[in-house]
């Protein structure tokens, strides 16, 4: 059961001694909706080098800092907003509804470099965010039939919090995906990947990015067995 109240409490212990030199110091609930499929995908950790969300999230409340997902535009988990995550997983599992599927980051905190620039988790945000996601499933309990994780640090995470039957993908971000989709092409790929197309026509997307093709190819290579019987909200 998802207590909200129960939740927010663990959120109220971390925020009152945050990791240092995070951009805010409370830690965030994932979006569950209601009703939900039990498919949960975890992004790494929010970019907050943007000034104008930067400053709405300060002009909220403390509690309103810790219930922020979803944003003023979107959800505010970068990889799903963005899209390829959304077509990713509706290629792996064509009867998924996408507004049944919960979302968020494994890691509650961000930082920036000293140009003021997104950067990565460090060793001591990865080990609070541990802590913290052991503290919520603990109290929140939920019936998970997949827990998707983008990238090593959320995978990372989410194993040290004793979730290991994760499906772990690649970070869907330009520069992870950059640096190959130029070893492959897109049209072959559709080919191959005959689900990547479905998934497109599915969600009325026409000239999709050669990323986001290679992306939910990959998602389908790695995921289509493990997750393609899933169904009914839990």
């Amino acid at each position: 059961m998802f207590d909200r109240q129960a939740l927010l409490q663990v959120c109220r212990r971390h925020a009152a001694d945050p990791p240092a030199e995070v951009v805010v110091p409370e830690p965030y609930l994932p979006l569950v909706p209601d009703p939900r499929n039990g498919i949960l995908v975890l992004a790494e950790a929010q970019n907050l080098s943007g000034e104008a969300y930067v400053l709405w999230l300060k002009n909220l409340t403390p509690e309103g800092r810790m219930t922020r997902l979803p944003g003023p535009h979107g959800v505010g988990v970068g990889p799903w907003d963005d899209g390829p995550v959304r077509l990713a997983l509706k290629a792996v599992i064509p009867s998924v509804k996408l507004a049944q599927v919960a979302l968020g980051n494994a890691v509650p905190w961000s930082r920036l470099s000293e140009s003021g620039a997104n950067a990565n988790p460090s060793e001591e945000l990865e080990e609070r965010a541990t802590r913290f996601w052991r503290e919520l499933l603990a109290i929140w309990q939920p019936q998970i039939t997949a827990l998707i994780v983008l990238g090593n640090v959320a995978k990372n995470v989410m194993a040290n919090a004793g979730c290991r039957d994760t499906l772990a993908l690649r970070l869907p971000s330009p520069n992870s995906i950059n640096r190959v989709q130029s070893m492959f092409d897109k049209a072959d790929l559709l080919d191959r990947y005959p689900e990547v197309r479905h998934a497109m026509a599915a969600l009325q997307l026409k000239d999709v990015d050669h990323g986001w093709v290679l992306f939910a190819c990959h998602a389908v290579s790695l995921g289509k067995r493990r997750l393609e019987n899933l169904h009914g909200p839990v």
